[in-house]
């Protein structure tokens, strides 16, 4: 793949050479998220957050590229979705937009892969050992002190 151009500068993308094989997204496939479309500097962009809160990472995806993330399914690898999607947008992606998003939803464990899984054996292995369970909504829906 070579070093990435800067891509999506301005939509707080962080560009980072990755690798290629092995990657934890080779065949990406989105989890179940929430999911919600809001407007930030004049811009459409759609807002992804992990519904089980294993992360506090949350992304947002700039309208043009959604129509990738509709297509990450687990069954193309990243060649075969990076050409759907240009076949059906009409729009080439730098490697760094490219390679960028599929980073930033790989780090808040937004795909269905070992990062995910890994993420939430490990919550999964705390909440079961835990001396006490915490309160789920205190602070939110009652005080936190009830």
């Amino acid at each position: 793949m070579g070093s990435h151009k800067q891509g999506f500068h301005n939509a707080g993308f962080r560009v980072i050479d990755l690798p290629t094989i092995d990657a934890p997204y080779e065949h990406p496939k989105l989890r179940s998220l929430d999911a919600k479309w809001i407007e930030h500097d004049g811009r459409n962009l759609l807002y992804l957050r992990d519904p089980l809160s294993l992360s506090d990472d949350n992304v947002l995806v700039p309208q043009p590229l959604v129509p990738l993330l509709a297509m990450c399914d687990g069954t193309r690898d990243l060649t075969a979705l990076r050409a759907k999607f240009t076949q059906h947008t009409g729009v080439t992606l730098e490697d760094g937009q490219f390679f960028a998003l599929f980073e930033r939803l790989d780090s808040a464990l937004l795909l269905d892969n070992e990062t995910y899984r890994n993420a939430m054996s490990g919550a999964l292995t705390a909440y079961r050992s835990a001396p006490q369970r915490p309160p789920s909504h205190s602070g939110a829906v009652y005080p936190e002190d009830a």
